[in-house]
């Protein structure tokens, strides 16, 4: 599903998929787990291991996740701010809630455009990256294009700490180098 999203209420929407219920407060991972083990479903490892095939050797990835709309919001504005540099390192940003998430293809009128899923791919997804939401209520995962975690962070993420990872890869100088010459 491709949906657009502004704003802190429109990534509610966006993350809720249009068909699950909300919850204003931040929720805690604590008892989400026997619940969310109930609702996977086979279609939800299916979409989970698609999305990281599809990113695999293609895209790296900022994976954040959080209860509460406000961040991840606050995240996706930090990122759109840069964009273009966001675009040249081939990133994608995805955005996780205990309702769902959303892979940001780009930022139309303020606010991220992309594919949502479900939150039993959302759950898969914080147990493949490690991503139970600390004291400030979020958390992120810097993910190669190997697949492999590079870095995680307990609070909002600034684009330019991520860039001086990225940049210090070996793929990302090899890739620099290729385009250079």
């Amino acid at each position: 599903m491709r949906i657009r999203a502004a704003g802190v209420a429109s990534i509610a929407a966006a993350l809720l998929c249009g068909c699950h219920g909300s919850d204003p407060e931040p929720r805690t991972d604590a008892g989400r787990r026997g619940a969310k083990e109930a609702v996977m479903s086979e279609s939800d490892r299916s979409t989970t291991d698609r999305l990281v095939d599809r990113w695999r050797w293609r895209h790296r990835l900022l994976v954040v996740r959080s209860d509460r709309d406000a961040l991840l919001a606050e995240q996706a504005s930090l990122v759109e701010s840069r964009e273009a540099a966001w675009v040249d390192r081939e990133m994608k940003l995805v955005l996780l809630t205990t309702d769902g998430g959303l892979v940001v293809d780009r930022f139309v009128d303020g606010g991220p455009v992309g594919e949502s899923f479900s939150s039993g791919v959302e759950h898969l997804l914080v147990d493949r990256y490690g991503l139970e939401s600390g004291h400030q209520g979020i958390a992120a995962a810097l993910v190669g294009k190997d697949g492999g975690v590079k870095a995680r962070w307990s609070e909002l993420v600034d684009p330019e700490a991520v860039f001086d990872l990225v940049d210090a890869m070996p793929m990302r100088i090899r890739e620099v180098r290729e385009t250079e010459e």
